[in-house]
């Protein structure tokens, strides 16, 4: 996928990090934070949630035209990595 545009704001004090923007636009979507959105670089955790968009140029997609409009959120997280 191409990106036309990727901004992001991302504020880290002593490894703890949080998106305080997410804004990745492509020819058919869009992508912007929500809440939760930590990164936890010393304890190796994530919990972030994005919001996908369907933009009006996704017409070369058949799937995603019925999407077009809706906003469907995306939770990534993950657990400690223990050794």
């Amino acid at each position: 996928t191409t990106f036309s545009l990727m901004e992001t704001d991302l504020n880290f004090n002593k490894g703890q990090g949080t998106v305080r923007k997410l804004n990745v636009v492509s020819p058919a979507v869009k992508v912007t934070h929500g809440k939760p959105a930590s990164i936890d670089l010393v304890n190796q955790q994530l919990d972030v949630m994005v919001n996908l968009r369907v933009s009006g140029s996704a017409n070369d997609t058949r799937d995603l035209i019925e999407l077009r409009g809706v906003t469907v959120p995306v939770r990534a997280r993950s657990m400690p990595i223990c050794v």
